[in-house]
């Protein structure tokens, strides 16, 4: 018998296609801007399938997931994946499930000891060095089973992220501005905040800019690229795992530290850079504070 929960055919489909027509219960969790995640439950055991749009690269995320485990990375064991659209309506992710709670829920007392074998672990990731920066390069990887950035140059990626990440700011800021932000849900203070953000785009970008020659490292190591408290599980305040590489890029560790950083409001950072045993550069980590906040 199959209980679905706000799950549509198509992924119940998919479900039972990979594992087979059983006792499973199918249950939406979470949603992105690009994905969805369901928690499915079976005699065998739990596992979590992920569906996505055209920005679903599970294929290169398993692969290195599979090359993580190697190393004794805590990360999902993954079960399956698709990008064949021909073959199927979305690209998907099926993992086993881990076990515990995301950081966030976890007690903040006992988020340091958390975070730093977090870092330690992220540390095996951070000796991994891969050609190119940036977004690893999906079509490369398909047709050679290798692993490379599709940038030349760090400051490259940064520049476009930046530019991306701005660009759609920006045009959200003028048309709720251009409508009086009549059903808008932020504070007068939070507009006045977003109106210094959006005056301060260009000057962040400038300064990107005249940094190049500091922000290009000579060598790429993989990184999370979306390291956050949702993304880390505990059990009983222990690492469980470290979940969602499907952002990995290959670029400099303190880009890590620095997106976590903001996550957490500038806290905790400090104990993720001592367990990776990172190299503190004051002028990179801010900018690329400045960058992604």
């Amino acid at each position: 018998m199959m209980e679905a929960l706000q799950v549509n055919p198509e992924v119940e489909n998919v479900a039972v296609s990979l594992l087979g027509n059983g006792d499973l219960q199918i249950r939406k969790i979470a949603t992105g801007r690009d994905s969805t995640s369901y928690k499915i439950e079976s005699a065998n055991g739990d596992y979590v399938l992920r569906t996505a749009g055209s920005r679903g690269n599970y294929d290169v995320e398993h692969y290195i997931l599979r090359l993580l485990k190697e190393k004794g990375i805590r990360v999902p064991v993954p079960v399956a994946e698709s990008v064949d659209f021909l073959k199927y309506p979305f690209a998907f992710s099926l993992e086993e499930k881990l076990p515990g709670v995301s950081l966030a829920e976890a007690e903040k007392e006992n988020w340091p000891q958390v975070i730093k074998e977090v870092g330690e672990q992220m540390a095996i990731v951070y000796d991994l060095k891969f050609p190119g920066f940036g977004s690893i390069d999906a079509k490369y990887f398909r047709k050679t089973g290798q692993i490379q950035g599709s940038k030349s140059l760090w400051s490259d990626y940064l520049l476009q992220s930046y530019d991306r990440r701005t660009d759609r700011v920006r045009k959200k800021f003028k048309a709720d501005q251009k409508a009086g932000f009549i059903g808008s849900r932020l504070s007068n203070e939070q507009k006045e905040k977003l109106t210094i953000v959006v005056n301060n785009i260009d000057r962040v970008r400038d300064e990107i800019l005249s940094a190049r020659q500091t922000l290009d490292i000579k060598q790429g190591r993989l990184i999370h690229g979306d390291i956050s408290a949702m993304h880390i599980l505990v059990v009983k305040n222990k690492l469980s795992g470290i979940l969602d590489f499907n952002d990995a890029k290959i670029g400099d560790p303190l880009y890590d530290i620095a997106i976590f950083s903001v996550g957490t409001k500038g806290d905790y950072y400090k104990d993720l850079m001592s367990g990776a045993a990172l190299r503190f550069d004051e002028n990179r980590f801010h900018l690329y504070r400045l960058m992604t906040s």
